[in-house]
């Protein structure tokens, strides 16, 4: 009896010392359980904030009235709040689909594209990010599914131009993420859209809340975005 005993406690010591040993390695290269299970709440808190977004009235009366009336214009500005809240047929003075939704993520953006292809644009301008990195999203998730967008888009045939996640101003604090999510996304469209840097627009003093732009913001992003637009969706 005392031999299987001494096995299991010999068992346990070593166990014990290799969970201790991986413990520590994983403490040396900037984690540990602590943060394991950290991040673990962390993407279910994520979650359920895109969930709760994905599923509020407005949000799905807008989505299928949407997917129910494409229409047929050849410029399309898909994206969220930023894309929302303004006029573009009047800003850029031609026939636009406004095609933004307020609080819209990359996320939900990916469940729409779809809808937005089928239309068959000539010319797809987009503006997503922001709203994925004020409900904490990571900068790798958000990336994916922007990446994943803009292949949907390029197989549909359509020319697409990206403009920049624009900076935030005071109370928000995401700048940093912002400028690392443009870096990726720039790089995802490899030579298949367009990036369009918007970052100047951005002087202090230019939104109402830190995110949403006062009309002279728009004003000064229409004057930028006219010309990207003639060269990118210029031709038959």
């Amino acid at each position: 009896m005392r031999l299987p005993k001494l096995i299991a406690l010999i068992a346990l010591v070593l166990a014990f010392t290799a969970g201790m040993a991986a413990h520590s390695a994983m403490v040396s290269r900037g984690f540990s359980l602590r943060n394991v299970f950290g991040r673990t709440d962390s993407t279910e808190k994520v979650r359920t904030a895109i969930v709760a977004r994905q599923t509020s009235a407005q949000y799905v009366a807008i989505r299928d009235f949407f997917a129910e009336f494409p229409g047929d214009a050849k410029i399309v500005m898909f994206g969220d709040s930023q894309i929302a809240f303004a006029d573009w047929s009047l800003l850029l003075d031609t026939a636009v689909a406004n095609r933004g939704i307020y609080g819209e993520t990359t996320a939900g953006a990916l469940l729409r594209v779809d809808a937005i292809a089928a239309a068959h644009p000539k010319c797809v301008v987009t503006m997503l990010g922001i709203g994925d990195l004020a409900v904490g999203r990571s900068v790798e998730s958000a990336a994916q599914d922007y990446a994943a967008i803009l292949d949907r888009l390029a197989a549909s045939g359509a020319k697409v131009l990206v403009q920049s996640v624009l900076p935030t101003e005071p109370p928000y604090s995401l700048n940093q993420k912002v400028a690392e999510l443009n870096t990726k996304v720039r790089a995802a469209c490899r030579g298949n859209c367009l990036f369009l840097d918007l970052d100047y627009i951005v002087t202090p003093g230019a939104t109402i809340d830190g995110v949403h732009l006062k009309p002279t913001t728009y004003k000064k992003w229409a004057v930028k975005l006219k010309p990207a637009i003639a060269a990118r969706c210029a031709g038959p």
